[in-house]
Parts: structure tokens; C-alpha cells; sequence
């Protein structure tokens, strides 16, 4: 991956964590979906996607009984930015404001701009690590990032630009939250 969650360090930590409580990790590859039914659970240590290889090893590991971290469930759930605005929304958790919104919108470009206002960053309904997302700051970028966007995603999320160092991260096992912490940029 160009920009993997764990890299070669992080890796050897999670083995070296792993051999400490008596457990024999395993490093599988997108090759070895027929492997899962060899091991007692799925550690997934690769960007999750409902289109990435990660759905389908999830998936299977979850058909077969095994313990899976991130299970099928939050992976199509918590990679949809749009799902998570309105599940957000209506549990009234602050969020910055936001619009979704999709080509055929009657007037979409004045609604944006009158309900969010300038500068905006527009996101991809399954983006990661800040891919498939754009800082925008006049009527003309918004029009034209909004174009190159829709030509891959029906729906775009439009959210005020709130500058920060850093975003959060929370941890959830068994739908119970776990930790969070601070990513930096």
C-alpha cells in the first residue's frame, strides 16, 4: 500500500505483543483467502474498503467463526463518510457543518455555499487517509472539484474547512469504545 495504517515496526510490535501472550501470528497476504480457515482469527492490518480485498477476507473469516478485527459490519459502516454524518446527526454529536449532496441536485453549487459557506472541503463517501478529499475556497473550485468527484462517486460530502493538527481515532471491540486518541497529520 502507498500509505499503510501499520508499517514494517508496527508489524513486528503486533508479533512480538503477539508471542509475549502465547500466540502464533501469522502474516497473510491478499493471496491467501483460502488460508483463514487455518487460524483462530483476523488481525486486518490493511487500509478496510467495502471494494478492497479486506471486505472479503473480513467477510469470510467472520462466515467461518474466526474473531475478526475490523469486522465486515464497521467496515461498511465506518468507511462510508456519508453514513457516519447522518448516523452523527442524529444522535446529535457536534460535527462540523455539512451537506451531502449529488449531480442532479437542483441549484447543489448556491445550497452549498448558503448553507456551509467558503472554504469547504469535499469527501468522497469511502475515502481514506485524506484521499478523495479537497479543500475548496471559491464558487469555480467548488464547481470544478465537485465535476472531477462525481465522475467516480454519486455523492459527495461538502463540510466546513475546520483547520486542525491533529483528528481523533476511536477504538470500538464488541460495540463498546475502547480508546481514543489523537492522529497528527
Amino acid at each position: 500500500e502507498k500509505m499503510p495504517p501499520s508499517d514494517k515496526g508496527a508489524l513486528k510490535l503486533f508479533t512480538k505483543a503477539a508471542n509475549r501472550i502465547g500466540m502464533d501470528l501469522v502474516q497473510i497476504g491478499t493471496h491467501d483467502l483460502g488460508r483463514l480457515g487455518e487460524f483462530d482469527g483476523l488481525f486486518i492490518r490493511s487500509t478496510t474498503n467495502i471494494s478492497n480485498f479486506t471486505y472479503r477476507f473480513a467477510k469470510t473469516a467472520e462466515k467461518l467463526g474466526l474473531v475478526v478485527m475490523d469486522d465486515p459490519e464497521s467496515i461498511m459502516k465506518c468507511t462510508n463518510k456519508v453514513f457516519l454524518t447522518e448516523l452523527l446527526n442524529k444522535h446529535n454529536v457536534p460535527v462540523p457543518k455539512s451537506l451531502i449532496f449529488k449531480a442532479s441536485d437542483h441549484n447543489w453549487v448556491d445550497n452549498v455555499i448558503d448553507t456551509i459557506g467558503l472554504p469547504i472541503v469535499l469527501k468522497v463517501p469511502d475515502g481514506a487517509f485524506s484521499l478523495g478529499v479537497v479543500k475548496v475556497k471559491d464558487r469555480q473550485t467548488l464547481i470544478e472539484q465537485a465535476e472531477k468527484i462525481f465522475l467516480h462517486s454519486a455523492l459527495i460530502l461538502a463540510q466546513a474547512f475546520m483547520p486542525t493538527d491533529y483528528d481523533w481515532r476511536i477504538g470500538v471491540l464488541n460495540r463498546q469504545p475502547i480508546f481514543a486518541c489523537r492522529y497528527f497529520m
